[in-house]
Formats: C-alpha cells, structure tokens, sequence
C-alpha cells in the first residue's frame, strides 16, 4: 500500500491532470485510509486505474514486489545472467538506468499475462460450485489469487467468491484485483 500511496501522491502533483481527476485522486487516497473499506467501493475508482493505474507506470521494484506477492518469480531478463554471476558473488541491478526499462516492460508484461491467465480461468470458476473443491484445489486456486490460505476453508470460498464477482466484471483492470487482495492483507 505504500507504493501505491506514493504514487497517488505523485500522480496529484501532475500539472496536466484535470481538476476533476485531481479530487477523484484525492477521495480514493482518502478512501484507502479507511478502516472499513470493502473491495467492492473501489470499483467505483476503476476508470482511474484503468487510465493511470497499468502496470509498465510503476517501478521495476515495485512491479518484482507485485509479482512475488502474486507468488511468481518475476522474469527480469536478467534471472539467468544473474544465477551464472552468483557463482562470482556478483549480480546485475535491475534498476540499473539501461536496463531498467527492459526490466520494466517484461515485469509488467509477465503480470499482465498472469491476471488474465488467472480471469480467464475465474469464467470457468465461475459456472462451477466451488463448495464441491477439494481442500487442496480450493488451497490452490486460492494461492494463485493471493488469497490467504491460513485462513478455514469457509473464509477461503468467501474470499474467492468475492475475488470471482470483482474478476469477472467488465472493464475491471488488473491492478484493481491486485490492490484488493493486499488491502486483505
């Protein structure tokens, strides 16, 4: 969440935003401060993220913190140099300022292709009783979604039940499912 504050913090500072998306801005940072926020009142908000919320505008670090949250290990085009140089106690920094921007584009691409790996799989989710999983079916599908699997398996369906009506709304960008299950957390 802190990433994402900072960077509704810097957005608001763009001379170029309007008046009107500058409060939309501000009510949504207020929004999130909120105790009692349910996932569903950020659907509300879901055309600012589609316009300023898309992956390849967040940091590398941020994008590799994302992407482990979601339990994949981010491909960097730097994973195989860095494993050979590891030998050698030595390893290439992805924020390095040539590199950064390769870094960059193939995280936030890999996230991409996973959230609508993972909402295309949430169509099939959803014409299925999920009460009729496994234990271990249901642990998976949650793991993949970054839905807490410490949790009893009735928590685990009300969560993914949730996760499966935001999921398969139109025009629900990915990163709106990503701030959901971390605002769980």
């Amino acid at each position: 969440m802190y990433v994402l504050n900072n960077y509704l913090a810097k957005l608001t500072k763009n001379e170029e935003l309007s008046e009107d998306t500058r409060n939309r801005i501000l009510s949504l940072k207020n929004l999130l401060k909120q105790e009692k926020l349910l996932p569903t009142d950020l659907l509300d908000y879901r055309n600012l993220f589609h316009k300023y919320g898309q992956f390849n505008l967040f940091k590398t670090k941020s994008l590799m913190y994302m992407a482990r949250f979601m339990s994949i290990e981010p491909v960097t085009g730097l994973n195989t140099i860095n494993n050979i140089l590891r030998l050698f106690k030595v390893q290439v920094d992805p924020e390095l300022p040539i590199i950064k921007i390769m870094t960059q584009m193939l995280v936030a691409r890999e996230l991409n292709m996973y959230f609508r790996k993972l909402r295309k799989e949430d169509l099939l989710l959803d014409t299925e009783d999920i009460h009729m999983f496994s234990e271990s079916e249901l642990t998976k599908i949650c793991f993949e979604r970054g839905i807490n699997i410490s949790q009893s398996q009735s928590e685990q369906i009300r969560d993914l039940k949730l996760w499966l009506s935001i999921s398969n709304k139109r025009n629900v960008p990915h990163i709106l499912l990503l701030i959901i299950r971390l605002l769980d957390f």
